[in-house]
């Protein structure tokens, strides 16, 4: 029983914030992310990377499959990027040195309403779609009209539990569809 996710990320509301995002998203400036970072990197305090009982203030993401590529990429802090009334996060790898741009699909693209097969939903113990979250990956280049998200790829978040992974799809959706985004 596959489950297409629509309605998972609610409407933006006027200044470009999705609602129902701060739950998973927790503070939105950058300040103390290199505190938690290196208080994270090998010392074996892990119980601060629980992510269904953290306090802390960054919203830690848990991936126990990792993600297309990055296999042992398993533990991520979402950062919003950009203000707070930016649509667009960092996932900030706690693993290794990687930074990904994700945003909700649906500012730019409204009828992205992607079919997640059954393994990931069982994996992410999601009930119904409104228990997900789903982010895509963004490439923004120098020239940022030349921009594009990753549709095929998207990254399906338990609001919940904060457990997540990377679906990817069957469908005809492109890895780098263009966005526009104004400068």
């Amino acid at each position: 029983m596959n489950v297409t996710v629509t309605g998972c990320v609610e409407a933006v509301d006027g200044v470009g914030r999705v609602q129902g995002i701060d739950e998973v998203q927790g503070m939105n400036e950058v300040q103390g992310m290199n505190e938690l970072r290196g208080k994270n990197e090998h010392d074996g305090v892990d119980a601060v990377l629980d992510v269904r009982d953290t306090d802390e203030e960054w919203p830690l993401l848990s991936f126990p499959n990792g993600l297309a590529g990055f296999p042992g990429a398993k533990r991520f802090m979402l950062v919003r990027w950009g203000g707070d009334d930016s649509m667009f996060s960092v996932m900030r790898c706690l693993d290794q040195e990687l930074e990904f741009v994700v945003m909700p699909p649906t500012e730019f693209f409204p009828e992205y309403a992607p079919e997640i097969d059954d393994d990931t939903v069982a994996e992410l113990e999601l009930s119904t779609s409104d228990d997900a979250l789903v982010l895509v990956m963004v490439t923004i280049p120098d020239e940022v009209e030349h921009s594009t998200a990753n549709l095929l790829g998207p990254i399906v978040v338990n609001r919940h539990t904060r457990r997540a992974a990377q679906a990817v799809l069957t469908e005809a959706w492109s890895t780098r569809q263009p966005i526009l985004i104004s400068g």
